[in-house]
């Protein structure tokens, strides 16, 4: 058939002109095919609320529900082919990660006569547009239902061939979108074309398009040739790779050239609904504002998706690299929704809308942000639930199809799953779910999704339950936990699928679902069952080779028999009727390198062989294949295989050569003083050295023979120290068994090192002098240097640095609080805070980060997290330092500082670290801090103000350490009290070097002692009345002893004994004291009267500050009433402890009601408290109420006691 007669098949245009760019009027892209965008939080269209409530708010969707949902428009499975309407425009079309595309005809095919113009349309030309969309890399061809390789053979006057049954009659040529010019074949071939002249104008600007090219071959095209292109997509953004936004790379929004390739639907999905702008400057897609799409949501979802597949390591893109990838055409009149449920799909997502903001969930549901126990549901609101679900709404099989690269993109069935327990549960009923997975051309990928939805729909548990206020964090798509004895559930996983508030309880109701993350798991045995592919119809008859070939190495001689140069003859057997072959045509090639040297035709083949002479070097390896050409005999025949063959080894002889060459190597040698021959003499000088013309080939006279070596070889053994010039010396290699005592060399070698000669001797040392440079750590041995090599004051003050490394803030990693502990709480404001796990991320170098975010209200108030408190000491200095980051573009109104409180948990006041409205981007911020003079505590807070740009701040790194924690001990600087007990011993001074004469004895009374004969006591001792002493004899006076319990010998002591902090008294008239000291850090406070119920009251409380000390294990608390005259009063006396947020903890109490006398000497209660309660408190509130109307005066009286350990 010719070629000529297809110029009346069906285009994708009525013409080729305007041709600036054939984005702008030969295909029409559907703008902004969604009306209104986004318009505050519910301005939706009404496809897109129907989606949303689709994907992400039904209650009792499963994922396999979703998948077997309608969609009316969106082609399913396989490749569109009805891209080509006659004289009619179609939408512009994209791709987005790996697909195959058949395209559009830009114009009508087109021929083109070939070299022999007596065979005019000798070619067959498509210029087909694959994407309106500049994409990355055109990956395959697919001619007539088969997969080509393209190969370039460095002949690309029509394009790169490719290899297989259309060798040498096809050929293709492409653009990935990014051209500037026109086609210089198509100008040449088509500039003049009288019906669709091709000009400087087709450009065809952000177009991806290739020209195929088919020679005319009646025995390979019996109609015309069908094509289909493998491409990898467009390049798109993925906010991951953004360092302006929070994540990691160059990539930025507004410069297209930074983005890149991906074949990860929810990055797709994220740039369908922040819109893609095509070259024409149309958008395409949902077109939502960035800060609508938190990146902490989408950045899961994406990270979800490149999760390693089955394949991790392959190379090849058709593997299963990653566990969601996805490949998709997207034709611009397609509903944008439409395509990302098609993408979402693919990863096993769903999306949800919550307060104007769209989160995703790829695959496995996310780890649980809250628990839930029975005790927190709202009873009074009722309680549903669906445990199962009807036969007309289970399945127990999945069938599914989709587009397999392997069946050249044609729709194809994957292997059904399913699971024979679970046809058994549905009474042995085979209930069947087909799904169609348009964008999932990864068949392993596709039954892993068939896998996880099936896993997932039978899991059938749906409740709707009522939450109070405080879990209005929640939003859909979030994965709590619930403990429900009753149900026998124990952390069961349920995902939110819708949320209701009730706006005048703020309860929230919540719909939700049971998921197990176990359904998710990889499956490598089960995702790589492969579906069943037919076999291949039966191929046309071939002949490989031909009959008889055979190569040999030739010399080509002249008319006078002499030996010019090399040759390879081709020899074969003529046809088995005696006639010939129409052609024989010829490859010769380098065996070492593969690159063809002479490819050649020969029509006498009646002759059965044929000589090659052009392009050959002498004595080099060829290789050589040769085929039948003979077109019409209905046979496809083949080249045979490379076959091996060295050429002879014939090289420019003299009669090569014109005799100026001879005369100009004659004068170049008697120049330099060596003599031309044409043959060598019979005998010559020792030394003498002659030029054979006309190889040009120096020889030296030896005494015997002529030789090649122009300098003779030294006699083994001949070359001495003598024979080095001076100044030049070896280095003697020694073999003895011990170094030498005299010298040989400057240097010898023994034992595989070098050795010098010293100072009379064999030596490693290398002068200081000598060493160039410094030695750094690594070269220098773990304890190599200490005093010894320390020269006297080497080291100074200056180079020493001294400091306190400890981290004082309780959880600075955030890791228990993670862990569900409450070391960090809400310290202002309603805005959610929270621990995100970071390990590996060498950003923040922490295993967590919090994030702290605005309530949503946006009014000018801050919302605060804060630590626990830790202990500091006033007026010292400390160094805060940590990371922190903004969320988005904008700024945020931060503040981050240390907060400073008294003994008694009284705010001081704070001092900032930072403050600030600039953006952050994972910014190291840092300070000194004084603490306030009376500090005893201090805890780090951090607030963000809820009217900021950002949505949040997020902290890592952080660490509170004093500034200077350590002293540099100077000569004259060591005294006593730098000295440890117990340190100091006899082998720290001599024998009898302590003398008394060496005491000074009056700086005892200097210090409050006085030493007398065989006394020791203090320098204010009055017997009986001050003071305290010891004798030699062992008696001792003190006003009170406080003994350690372990150090009391029993029945040493028959009365108890403890140290007593305070006593203090208070009558109806009186007024306590302010803070009275107890020892140790602890404090005591009292408080006004505030009335009570009692007749004449006085009521008063007391606060004691208790704090963690290691060396307490219980407290005494004693509360006496004391009158002036025995009494029966109305009393009551009561012993709280409060935790470190001053909540009480009751302890103990007494009444007294009339009855019970009081006696002078008082009434006590209260008791001694174990351990336990230094763990569970920190504080100690006592509450004293006495009726004052009995005429007595009562004095109440408090003694705080501390028993040690």
């Amino acid at each position: 058939m010719s070629f000529s007669i297809i110029k009346a098949a069906a285009l994708c245009t009525t013409s080729i002109t305007p041709i600036d760019s054939f984005t702008s009027d030969v295909r029409e892209a559907h703008a902004d095919p969604v009306t209104g965008a986004i318009v505050a939080i519910t301005g939706w269209s009404a496809a897109t609320a129907a989606f949303i409530v689709q994907v992400g708010l039904s209650v009792a969707f499963s994922t396999l529900s979703r998948l077997l949902a309608p969609k009316p428009t969106f082609e399913s499975g396989g490749i569109q082919t009805d891209v080509t309407l006659s004289g009619s425009k179609t939408p512009q079309k994209i791709i987005l990660g790996y697909y195959a595309t058949n395209g559009c005809l830009a114009v009508a095919p087109l021929s083109r006569h070939g070299s022999n113009r007596k065979k005019l349309n000798y070619w067959l030309n498509y210029v087909t547009v694959i994407s309106d969309l500049p994409i990355n890399e055109l990956l395959g061809v697919i001619v007539d239902g088969k997969e080509q390789t393209i190969i370039d053979d460095g002949n690309n006057e029509f394009g790169r061939k490719v290899s297989g049954d259309l060798d040498g009659t096809a050929r293709f040529r492409w653009y990935l979108g990014n051209q500037t010019a026109a086609d210089d074949y198509l100008l040449e071939s088509y500039g003049e074309h009288p019906q669709f002249p091709w000009t400087t104008q087709h450009i065809l600007k952000g177009c991806a398009y290739v020209i195929s090219s088919f020679y005319y071959d009646d025995e390979r095209y019996s109609q015309l040739p069908s094509t289909r292109f493998i491409v990898k997509g467009a390049s798109l953004y993925d906010p991951r790779k953004d360092s302006s936004v929070g994540g990691s790379g160059p990539q930025r929004w507004n410069d297209r050239s930074t983005w890149t390739f991906t074949a990860n639907p929810i990055v797709m999905v994220y740039n369908l609904i922040r819109g893609i702008t095509m070259p024409d400057g149309l958008v395409y897609g949902v077109r939502a504002p960035a800060e609508k799409l938190p990146l902490s949501s989408w950045f899961a979802a994406m990270n979800v998706c490149d999760e390693n597949g089955t394949q991790p390591n392959s190379t090849d893109w058709k593997a299963d690299r990653k566990r969601y990838q996805a490949g998709i055409e997207i034709s611009l009149d397609t509903e944008p929704l439409e395509v990302i449920e098609e993408l979402l799909k693919a990863a096993g997502a769903e999306m949800a809308e919550a307060g104007g903001y769209f989160y995703v969930r790829a695959g496995a549901p996310a780890a649980p942000v809250a628990h839930i126990t029975d005790d927190v549901i709202i009873v009074s609101d009722p309680i549903s639930e669906r445990p199962f679900q009807g036969l007309n709404e289970s399945y127990n099989t999945v069938r599914a199809t989709y587009p397999d690269p392997k069946a050249v993109w044609e729709s194809t069935e994957a292997e059904p799953f399913s699971k024979p327990e679970w046809v058994t549960a549905d009474q042995g009923l085979e209930l069947v779910a087909d799904i169609k997975l348009s964008a999932v051309p990864f068949p392993r990928q596709v039954r892993r999704l068939m896998r996880e939805a099936a896993a997932d729909h039978r899991r059938r548990r749906v409740h709707t339950l009522t939450l109070p206020p405080s879990y209005l964090g929640l939003k859909p798509l979030d994965s709590i936990s619930w403990t429900s004895p009753s149900r026998f559930y124990d952390a069961k996983v349920f995902e939110i699928q819708q949320i209701r508030i009730n706006p005048m309880t703020l309860n929230v109701q919540i719909d939700i679902k049971e998921r197990n993350p176990a359904d998710y798991d990889i499956d490598a045995a089960n995702d790589s069952i492969a579906p069943y592919y037919p076999p291949p119809p039966p191929v046309p008859q071939e002949e490989i080779g031909m009959d008889g070939l055979a190569v040999a190495g030739v010399v080509v001689k002249d008319a006078a028999g002499n030996d010019r140069m090399p040759g390879i003859k081709v020899s074969w057997d003529l046809a088995d009727d005696g006639t010939s072959y129409d052609a024989v045509n010829y490859q010769v090639r380098l065996k070492s390198s593969g690159a063809v040297v002479v490819t050649g035709t020969t029509q006498a083949t009646d002759v059965g062989s044929v000589i090659i002479t052009e392009s050959l070097l002498p004595n080099e390896i060829y290789q050589v294949r040769a085929k039948v050409h003979e077109p019409e005999s209905g046979v496809r025949w083949r080249y045979s295989n490379w076959i091996d063959v060295t050429t002879p080894n014939v090289r420019i002889s003299p009669i090569d050569l014109d005799d100026t060459i001879f005369d100009q190597m004659k004068e170049t040698a008697i120049r330099h003083g060596v003599k031309p021959v044409t043959t060598l003499p019979a005998t010559g000088q020792l030394d003498q050295l002659v030029m054979q013309v006309p190889t040009g080939k120096l020889y030296r006279w030896n005494g015997s023979a002529w030789v090649s070596e122009l300098v003779a070889a030294p006699t083994p053994g001949s070359v001495d120290i003598a024979s080095f010039a001076l100044g030049i010396e070896p280095i003697t290699p020694w073999a003895g068994a011990a170094l030498p005592t005299t010298k040989k060399t400057s240097l010898i070698f023994w034992k595989g090192e070098t050795y010098r000669w010293s100072n009379g001797a064999y030596v490693k040392n290398v002068n200081a002098t000598d060493v160039i440079g410094e030695l750094v750590a690594a070269q220098i041995a773990a304890g190599a240097i200490g005093t010894r090599e320390l020269a006297s004051q080497s080291v100074v003050a200056s180079k020493v640095a001294i400091s306190d490394f400890s981290n004082l803030v309780p959880d600075a990693d955030f890791s228990e609080f993670f862990s569900g502990g409450a070391t960090w709480v809400g310290g202002g404001g309603l805005g959610p805070f929270q621990a995100f796990s970071v390990a590996g991320n060498a950003v923040w170098a922490s295993p967590y980060i919090l994030r702290l975010s605005v309530n949503g209200t946006g009014d000018t108030n801050y919302s605060g997290v804060q630590s626990s408190t830790f202990a500091v000491t006033g007026g010292t200095d400390y160094h805060v330092s940590a990371l922190l980051q903004t969320q988005g573009s904008g700024g945020a109104n931060v503040i981050l500082r240390l907060a400073f409180y008294n003994n008694a948990g009284a705010l001081l006041g704070q001092r900032n670290v930072y403050a600030d409205t600039a953006n952050l981007g994972v910014d190291r911020k840092t300070a000194n801090v004084t603490a306030h003079a009376n500090a005893a505590f201090a805890r780090v807070q951090m607030y963000i103000r809820n009217d900021s740009v950002a949505s949040y701040v997020q902290m890592g790194s952080l660490a509170v350490r004093k500034a200077a924690g350590g002293e540099l001990i100077v000569d004259g600087s060591v005294k006593g009290n730098h000295i440890s007990s117990n340190t100091l011993t006899s082998n720290h001074h001599t024998t009898g070097s302590l003398l008394a004469e060496h005491i000074n004895t009056s700086s005892f009374n200097a210090a409050g002692l006085a030493v007398f004969n065989n006394v020791l006591q203090s320098n204010n001792f009055v017997a009986n009345t001050s003071g305290w002493r010891i004798q030699q004899n062992g008696n001792a006076e003190f006003n009170s002893l406080k003994v350690r319990s372990d150090m009391i010998v029993s029945g040493a002591v028959s009365k108890t004994y403890y140290q007593q902090f305070q006593t203090f008294t208070k009558d109806d008239t009186s007024v306590w004291e302010g803070v009275i000291p107890l020892g140790s850090g602890l404090n005591f406070a009292a408080a006004e009267d505030d009335g009570g119920a009692l007749l004449n009251p006085i009521r008063t409380e007391f606060y004691c500050s208790l704090g963690r000390r290691s060396s307490v294990s219980s407290c005494r608390i004693a509360v006496t009433l004391w009158a002036s005259t025995a009494a029966n009063p109305n009393a009551w006396i009561n012993l709280y402890g409060t935790n470190s947020e001053f909540n009480s903890i009751y302890l103990a109490s007494k009444e007294l009601e009339g009855g019970e006398a009081l006696a002078v000497n008082g009434l006590l209660i209260g008791g001694v408290y174990s351990s336990i309660l230094f763990e569970r408190i920190a504080n100690l509130k006592v509450r004293v109420v006495m009726d004052t109307g009995k005429g007595v005066v009562y004095r109440p009286k408090v003694i705080v006691s501390q028993i040690s350990r």
